[in-house]
């Protein structure tokens, strides 16, 4: 961002496109770290300048999502796709919205219509994945997450959901390697590090590596987080499991 501001700043005239790239890029850096609101703020004004600009419309639904304002993402969701037209993207979050809801059947047709216009958007591929494994739907939701690894090799999601995948069906060993793949491409991730906790501890009888594991959940995450409590719950379980086995180590 910085080079591209360089640049910026030395062209004398420089295009429009090239300033609003660069504006939307800088966005999102914002969105990402911890000065939300002013992403938020360019991400406005991007759309004020170009209202059919679905990009915008996707990071801001995106950005209020991740903040569990619901009613809030939708509503800007909707005005994206009435001001930009039909976008794999929106329609994703909508599908995404939904199934927060409850509304899993509504959040299906979401997804699926997402794939109607782009058939390897990938986040459409795990999130439809998702659904299919609460529904038992097994065979469907792997087609789904291998073709999303297919176009995005180091999908960190897809790699997760492939490994809770296997694990409910019993391959415990390809399920530890798609755990362990997805922590050595995100090594902080907690969600990926969680599951393969769970999966040494209750499936592969490897319960100092997942108390280990467990251990490093709560001292990543925050207070409040739901795996925080989780990773919690599992290690008093385990310790006390220990203490029955080996009551003399007291």
């Amino acid at each position: 961002i910085s080079s591209a501001k360089k640049l910026i700043e030395d062209d004398e005239s420089p295009t429009r496109a090239i300033t609003f790239k660069y504006h939307y890029t800088l966005a999102l850096a914002y969105l990402g770290g911890d000065r939300i609101e002013e992403g938020r703020r360019i991400l406005k004004e991007l759309i004020a300048k170009q209202p059919d600009f679905a990009p915008a419309f996707t990071a801001l639904t995106a950005s209020y999502l991740e903040l569990g304002q619901t009613e809030l993402a939708l509503f800007i969701a909707k005005r994206g796709i009435d001001q930009s037209g039909d976008s794999p993207e929106l329609q994703n979050l909508l599908g995404v919205i939904a199934n927060r809801q409850g509304k899993r059947q509504e959040a299906r047709q979401w997804f699926d219509s997402s794939l109607k216009l782009n058939a390897g958007y990938a986040p459409a591929l795990i999130n439809r994945a998702n659904l299919a494994i609460e529904r038992h739907e097994h065979a469907a939701a792997e087609q789904d997450l291998l073709q999303a690894l297919n176009v995005d090799p180091r999908n960190t999601e897809a790699h997760i959901a492939l490994g809770v995948l296997y694990k409910k069906t019993g391959r415990f060993s390809s399920a530890k390697d798609s755990l362990a793949k997805a922590l050595h491409i995100d090594p902080e991730n907690p969600t990926a590090r969680f599951n393969l906790a769970v999966l040494l501890a209750e499936d592969l009888d490897d319960k100092n590596q997942a108390l280990r594991l467990f251990y490093e959940v709560v001292q990543t995450t925050k207070p409040e987080d739901e795996l925080r409590r989780l990773a919690t719950m599992h290690i008093q379980g385990l310790r006390e499991n220990q203490i029955r086995l080996n009551p003399d180590s007291m």
